[in-house]
């Protein structure tokens, strides 16, 4: 493979300023999200003069790239006003460099910024992602994604790695500040607790999601991994507002995991008591061996110890638990593309006769996406799930079949839904997969446990979670056929870097970035629109403003009706250039 490389010489403010990849194909903003995570990067954010001179050598002057600036949903000034704005990697919105009249929200529905190559690089707000314009056309705003590595590690589920101890055999933490290698992931020790922001992972319902996990040298025990979530930050003294349902314990005082908090034994940054004993069980980021390992759960030693936290923004995040009753409404979500549903749920009595409704967005028979029912027979054959989107939508879901359900047992189920397939998995197992008709998008679809369909079940819900995500590819297990495509990968124009950073003591760090910009062919490909996570579409189209500045722009028009398919996934569609003011 050929690249073409050149060396620009720049100053960065960001410590964490990483590699700048643009990709090239012009995209929506939605999809330059998609495209961005799924090349385990994140949208560009921009907080100063040096950085948006590294943006400007990265997109190419006769394009226009994305920005991974979009505006608040709740804004009061209709995004109108700077103070709107926010960047989708979480990061403070303060720098700008918008072009004059600029951002005018032109007819309510720019909620997005790419910046304009070969214009003085300026910001201009557009639309988000396709939209119906006047002419009844399906349109389209498109740009390059540009994206960077942020130097974490993050995994499928919306985690990043915040201290790894791989080994230790290579040795334990030097340090007890929570910092250690923070800029090298890799490392035997790593950690970057101790300079973490707590508020940028407080999720909806004021707690912080977390995954703890050790690993032991035994076939038959290899790991343990407790997910909980705590109200309390990670590093406080007192521990509050833990919730340990999912986590099996045997033990009891200081042995017993309670949630992570700053241990006041020395040997550990983190313990599973805090300070409310000097026991440091559940030990993070280790500083000296306990029998040989690391002190975990259940009383078992472990050789590697691995700390995570949830960053995504769920569109609907409750921990609960909550009684299922009818005509609790617990929220409001968007109906995308693509959905992932999280929750666990605890039967308590079986129906006496007819259906228990468990969990429904939608309040009518005819709006389910999805319903969740139990019903007599569940005992052996299980749950049911319904997704249905009008009166002549025939889209089931079916039992989750297996070996049924137990009364008083907690089940963690997990549903995924795009425009062709459902899949329904339990405690980690796939239990229905089935395909699906394609669904109408919807806005602000009422959800509860349980709406005013069914009545309720003799249950409660707790740890929900509703979000716009991939929906997943490979199950861990599934009971019978399965044919889940994947995504193609796509081609990248890649802007590598390298840092160097100097630093005096009583002086601010200084920061030197070598960006090293070149081409590398991947393939586009075809990539699903995957909505963005923190920002909801808006489907009703909000009241048209008056431009504080027209500026006039090519608009790329789509017909709505596909014509022909090329290779089962291509879409052949009538394009049309037109001109609108902006």
């Amino acid at each position: 493979m050929y690249t073409k490389m050149w060396t620009i010489f720049l100053f960065i403010g960001a410590a964490k300023a990483g590699p700048i990849t643009v990709s090239d194909e012009e995209m929506t903003w939605v999809e330059a999200q998609s495209w961005c995570e799924s090349q385990n990067l994140q949208m560009l954010s921009i907080h100063n003069d040096d950085d948006q001179t590294a943006a400007e050598a990265a997109c190419p002057t006769t394009n226009n790239c994305w920005l991974g600036l979009y505006c608040d949903e709740n804004a009061q000034s209709h995004c109108k006003s700077t103070d709107d704005w926010q960047w989708a990697d979480g990061s403070t919105f303060g720098y700008a460099n918008w072009k004059p009249g600029q951002p005018n929200n032109y007819k309510g529905r720019q909620d997005c910024v790419w910046m304009k190559g070969g214009e003085s690089w300026l910001w201009v707000d557009f639309a988000c992602d396709a939209f119906v314009s006047e002419s009844g056309k399906l349109t389209r705003r498109e740009a390059l994604a540009m994206c960077y590595d942020d130097g974490m590690i993050h995994d499928e589920d919306g985690y990043v790695l915040i201290e790894r101890h791989r080994d230790v055999a290579n040795g334990y933490f030097s340090s007890g500040n929570g910092i250690e290698n923070e800029d090298d992931p890799e490392a035997n020790t790593y950690s970057i607790i101790g300079a973490l922001d707590e508020s940028e992972y407080l999720l909806n319902g004021g707690y912080y999601d977390l995954k703890l996990i050790y690993k032991y040298h035994d076939e038959e025990h290899p790991e343990d991994v407790l997910e909980w979530t705590q109200t309390s930050w990670i590093t406080e003294n007192t521990i509050t507002g833990a919730d340990l349902s999912k986590i099996v314990d045997d033990e009891q005082g200081g042995r017993r995991f309670y949630g992570l908090g700053r241990s006041n034994s020395g040997p550990t940054y983190l313990d599973g008591d805090g300070t409310a004993t000097t026991y440091w069980w559940h030990a993070v980021a280790s500083k000296r061996e306990h029998i040989g390992g690391i002190p975990a759960h259940q009383s078992r030693i472990a050789y590697s110890s691995e700390l995570w936290i949830r960053t995504d923004e769920a569109m609907l995040s409750v921990s609960g638990p909550i009684d299922v009753e009818r005509d609790n409404i617990i929220g409001f979500v968007d109906i995308l593309d693509e959905m992932h549903f999280e929750m666990d749920f605890t039967i308590s009595a079986w129906p006496t006769s007819g259906w228990g409704g468990i969990f429904q967005c939608g309040t009518t028979s005819n709006d389910r996406y999805p319903l969740v029912m139990v019903q007599p027979d569940s005992p052996s054959l299980g749950f049911y799930t319904w997704f249905r989107d009008g009166a002549g939508y025939s889209t089931k879901g079916g039992y989750s079949g297996g070996d049924g359900l137990e009364l008083n047992t907690a089940y963690h189920l997990e549903i995924d839904f795009t425009q062709s397939e459902l899949i329904v998995s339990l405690d980690g197992v796939v239990v229905v997969q089935e395909a699906k008709s394609p669904h109408n998008l919807h806005s602000q679809v009422p959800c509860g446990v349980f709406s005013n369909n069914f009545n309720s079940a003799a249950a409660t819900v707790s740890n929900l979670y509703i979000d716009s995500i991939d929906a997943p590819s490979e199950p861990m297990e599934f009971r019978g056929a399965s044919d889940v495509s994947v995504l193609q990968s796509g081609e990248a124009q890649t802007v590598s870097a390298e840092q160097s950073v100097a630093e005096s003591a009583g002086s601010e760090s200084s920061i030197s970035l070598q960006i090293v910009i070149g081409v590398a062919a991947f393939g586009m490909g075809a990539i699903s629109v995957l909505a963005l996570l923190a920002l909801k579409q808006r489907v009703q189209q909000k009241a048209a403003m008056k431009p504080a500045q027209e500026e006039h722009v090519p608009e790329v028009s789509v017909s709505a009706v596909p014509e022909t398919t090329t290779n089962g996934q291509e879409v052949a569609i009538e394009m049309e250039a037109k001109q609108e003011t902006v």
